[in-house]
């Protein structure tokens, strides 16, 4: 066995990030900007969480999306900081619901408008590749998944992919017809 020795900390020690070791462009394997959850845990909400604790949540932790789980831990959908501050939470509270009492249920995007890439095509693209894609689909995160396992592998961020090739990746979001409906019916996007 090694014995160790402890010394102070240099006054001029940094914190080091990914990032600063992680050199990545668009040409690099799609797969290094994967949040695996092989390892790493998934963040997650629970479907009766009020709005407002779900907000508190994502703001401490500095993430913009979470996963929705019902009560047997189930994939439901996802929640985002926009949804649980948008125009859907303010005409709940229009319609006399307390804004404590919204639940990210009538807030969430459900798990049928997700979308999904598959880690085996992953695995043989670029950040470029998806980039393409998710501009294509108008989309700023989507799922990734291993359908023969019946698993979702991780998930993708194009907040993460600019932050980590230290460019703006723009998106275009597309409104789709559930989204038109839940506008028309009062229940926000």
């Amino acid at each position: 066995m090694s014995k160790l020795t402890l010394h102070p900390l240099n006054s001029d020690a940094r914190l080091v990030e990914p990032e600063d070791f992680s050199h990545l462009s668009v040409a690099s394997p799609a797969t290094a900007i994967l949040t695996d959850f092989r390892d790493h845990k998934p963040m997650v909400v629970e479907t009766d969480e009020t709005a407002l604790s779900a907000e508190h949540q994502m703001r401490a932790a500095h993430v913009r999306l979470k996963l929705v789980v019902d009560g047997k831990h189930r994939l439901v959908g996802t929640i985002s900081d926009e949804e649980l501050r948008g125009e859907c939470l303010v005409r709940q509270v229009a319609n006399g619901m307390p804004r404590d009492e919204v639940s990210v249920g009538e807030l969430m995007r459900p798990r049928s408008e997700l979308k999904a890439v598959d880690y085996q095509q992953l695995k043989h693209a670029t950040i470029g590749d998806l980039i393409a894609a998710l501009q294509d689909e108008g989309v700023r995160h989507c799922l990734v998944v291993e359908p023969a396992e019946g698993h979702v592998r991780g998930m993708i961020s194009v907040g993460d992919i600019a932050r980590r090739l230290h460019v703006p990746v723009d998106i275009c979001e597309r409104l789709s017809f559930a989204d038109l409906a839940r506008a028309m019916s009062g229940r926000g996007a």
